[in-house]
């Protein structure tokens, strides 16, 4: 006859069951191993605790040296910030753009040259690339408003009709 599962079987001594060790029996402690963080170990003492930290060797040392940025590439990034944003606010500041575009490219330029030397060739690549879109745009303005100037004065000469006789000179 079956029994429901956590019943005890007939041939079964009471109080055991397949998960829970025999009575009577005690863990064997072994040489060399240890007990986790909060379980006793012999003799009921307590476990040996979390670690201090990575163990010399394994991801040691101090951090990774980093070389300094150019003294530069923080200088061409803001101009090129201040080029481009201050542009679409006032155009003024597109003035900037040129600048920020040869200073980026020196930047850069150095930064390759001794790669061992400087850091920031990333700063300068900004500060290059927006000075480049900042004298684009400085380019396109100033096309923009020479047209406007001729298209102005080539009305003002050819196209305007005299309020007179409603004629074309």
């Amino acid at each position: 006859m079956t029994h429901p599962p956590g019943t005890p079987q007939p041939d079964e001594p009471q109080g055991s069951s397949p998960s829970s060790p025999p009575p009577g029996w005690q863990p064997q402690w072994q040489p060399g191993w240890q007990p986790g963080p909060g379980h006793p170990g012999p003799g009921g003492q307590p476990g040996y605790g979390p670690p201090a930290g990575p163990p010399p060797g394994w991801y040691g040392g101090p951090p990774p040296y980093r070389l300094p940025d150019h003294p530069e590439a923080t200088k061409a990034l803001v101009i090129g910030i201040i080029a481009l944003l201050g542009g679409f606010t006032c155009y003024l500041p597109l003035l900037l753009g040129p600048w920020a575009w040869l200073v980026g490219r020196r930047v850069v330029r150095q930064v390759d040259a001794e790669p061992g030397r400087w850091d920031g060739r990333g700063q300068g690549m900004g500060g290059y690339v927006l000075g480049v879109v900042a004298t684009v745009l400085l380019a396109l303005g100033i096309v923009a408003v020479v047209g406007f100037i001729l298209f102005a004065t080539g009305m003002m000469v050819w196209g305007s009709p005299d309020p007179i006789q409603g004629q074309s000179l």
